[in-house]
């Protein structure tokens, strides 16, 4: 995902974080990418308990993203980016070192530029990853991957309790507040029930969906190679983490035999 920190002095506008979203071409960033993956629109994914294709994120629209940001007072200057009340509309992007979220944020970078947005690119190396990023959220656009797992708990990415200093890993990126949001989290994280579960959800999609704390992206693939010749038992899944390829291991076969029975 991209996540925009709303407490950032140019992104605490919901103006200004729509515009984003709809200035944002997914389809051409993840066509850099150089595989197939599954596009992410919300931030529960369309095989988990309340995925509601109703409460996906704003799409491709750049009249709207330029109309958004000129009612917002942000007026182009003679460098092609905005400027309001003698300030720079600019934003610091951040990543963590990988060939995949540099070619993203290049196009990225060219995409906002449409717009008037002047987005500035420092990558992160893997050793300061938990210091700038996850401890001190030293950024406005991050662009990271998150685990969400296979059950649709996402309390600890969206919840503002998750903001604090005070938590273990503050994994709220976006430092998103939202009263509604937090209440539909906490009550669908506390339903057994799968129905109730999912329409507990509803409202915290909704929020999501207007209130527009980050854009998603995609679920990205794991990929290993095998031989079907010489390899049984070893099928194609979703996988939660890394070690799930390995699941079915105990199945797996490289030869078979035909046995009689008396």
């Amino acid at each position: 995902m991209i996540f925009l920190k709303t407490t950032s002095p140019n992104l605490d506008n919901l103006a200004v974080r729509k515009a984003l979203a709809n200035a944002t071409d997914v389809a051409a960033l993840t066509s850099k990418i150089g595989y197939p993956t599954i596009t992410v629109r919300e931030p529960i994914l369309s095989c988990q308990i309340g995925y509601n294709p109703s409460y996906q994120q704003v799409p491709l629209d750049l009249k709207q993203a330029n109309q958004l940001l000129s009612d917002a007072g942000w007026i182009k200057g003679k460098d092609r980016f905005r400027v309001k009340n003698g300030k720079p509309l600019t934003l610091k992007l951040t990543y963590q070192n990988s060939p995949d979220f540099s070619r993203i944020a290049q196009e990225l970078q060219k995409q906002w530029a449409k717009v008037g947005v002047n987005l500035s690119i420092e990558v992160t190396p893997d050793n300061q990853v938990s210091r700038k990023i996850l401890d001190s959220h030293d950024y406005d656009v991050l662009l990271y991957g998150i685990n969400i797992g296979a059950d649709p708990d996402v309390y600890a990415y969206w919840h503002s309790s998750q903001i604090e200093k005070k938590t273990a890993i503050h994994l709220n990126l976006s430092e998103y507040k939202s009263p509604l949001a937090d209440a539909a989290l906490e009550a669908g994280r506390s339903r057994q029930d799968n129905v109730v579960r999912a329409a507990k959800y509803k409202a915290f999609l909704a929020a999501w969906q207007r209130d527009v704390p980050a854009i998603g992206l995609y679920q990205p693939r794991y990929l290993y190679v095998f031989s079907h010749q010489h390899i049984y038992g070893l099928n194609a899944k979703y996988l939660n983490t890394p070690s799930d390829r390995f699941d079915n291991v105990h199945k797996w076969m490289i030869k078979t035999a035909r046995e009689s029975k008396d």
